[in-house]
């Protein structure tokens, strides 16, 4: 009874073997592991929210732009998308806010957009960083397993897989020279007509 339950429950988690036999199969599976994981990785963050995206950042900037101009002030023109320093924005931003009245009922309010529109623009600036990170992860992964499923491929086939085929072809030869011995190419087998070597036991 135990043996049974011992014998269930290695039957319930008989987990697959890696290819270490031979290092070209191991080779070739990692390739392509590797190179799954590569794509894994490129296309993991590209479903990113809205507010997470470089237009939804840049459309805040353009409504603080409009709110400053709004108040008579005259901030830098913004350029077609941003490629600069979120600081540099911000400071310039802050002193002409503080230009303002301190009694201005506006002031409050351009303040805290201000601060929010540095804020996306920081998150904008890693996560742009993050997705060069991970192309630059991509292009290794994918090279690399490249470069092991070729090998690997390459190696099983000419130090193996071809001898395979020959001792295959090799024995296929050799069962058709029986059964032509037997006389079987000359007409079609039934499975319900007994074979020659039937009748002669």
């Amino acid at each position: 009874m135990e043996a049974s339950r011992i014998g269930v429950s290695k039957g319930m988690w008989n987990l697959p073997t890696l290819p270490t036999d031979n290092l070209y199969k191991l080779m070739t599976f990692a390739g392509m592991a590797l190179m799954l994981a590569a794509f894994y990785i490129l296309y993991s963050g590209v479903n990113r929210d809205f507010r997470d995206t470089g237009p939804y950042a840049y459309a805040r900037q353009v409504q603080l732009q409009s709110r400053l101009e709004d108040t008579g002030l005259k901030p830098k023109p913004l350029p077609d998308r941003i490629n600069e320093s979120p600081y540099l924005r911000y400071e310039e931003y802050r002193d002409l806010i503080r230009s303002l009245p301190v009694e201005h009922p506006q002031a409050a309010q351009l303040r805290d957009l201000n601060e929010e529109v540095l804020m996306l623009g920081v998150e904008l600036k890693l996560s742009e960083e993050a997705m060069e990170g991970r192309h630059t992860s991509f292009l290794c992964l994918a090279a690399l397993g490249f470069l092991f499923l070729t090998l690997g491929a390459f190696r099983w086939y000419f130090g193996y897989q071809r001898y395979q085929d020959v001792i295959a072809y090799a024995n296929a030869l050799e069962a058709t020279a029986k059964a032509r011995g037997l006389g079987l190419s000359s007409q079609s087998i039934n499975p319900h007509q007994p074979s020659p070597a039937d009748n002669a036991g």
